[in-house]
């Protein structure tokens, strides 16, 4: 991969446009002079960009690294926009309802209650999501 911007020449100096250093890592400059590093990707078949943030505090060597790190993960079948947020101490839909579980199951009368939410906590937003479950919905006309 060939990289197409210096330091100096462009990135310091580029006027409002899209520039690109090779392997889709570009350069934004808006209409403002603000300049912004992000790395296009596909992610399931759909166009994807992950900020990786202002050329002012990341040098281009700072960027060039992390578009290097995204796509490694991105090659090992990982989001690098959801490894970010997890790295970053988000927890998942999963893992925060894993903790409401267990914070309320203190006070469940027996085991077959707390399997019951856990049971509903794992089915319908994994249905949710696929768009299974449909008695729930309504149909067209109806109420």
């Amino acid at each position: 991969m060939a990289n197409k911007l210096t330091a100096r020449r462009k990135v310091e100096t580029a006027k409002p446009g899209k520039y690109s250093d090779g392997g889709n890592l570009y350069l934004i400059v808006s209409e403002t002079g603000a300049r912004k590093w992000v790395l296009r990707f596909t992610w399931r078949g759909r166009a994807k960009e992950m900020g990786l943030g202002s050329a002012a505090s990341v040098p281009l060597a700072d960027a060039r690294e992390k578009a290097a790190n995204a796509r490694r993960k991105i090659a090992q079948g990982l989001n690098p926009i959801d490894e970010r947020k997890r790295d970053g101490g988000i927890p998942s839909f999963g893992e925060m309802a894993d903790d409401v579980r267990e914070t309320l199951s203190a006070g469940f009368r027996n085991e077959k209650h707390k399997a019951q939410w856990k049971s509903t906590l794992e089915t319908y937003p994994a249905a949710r999501q696929t768009g299974g479950h449909h008695r729930h919905r309504r149909r067209a006309g109806g109420p």
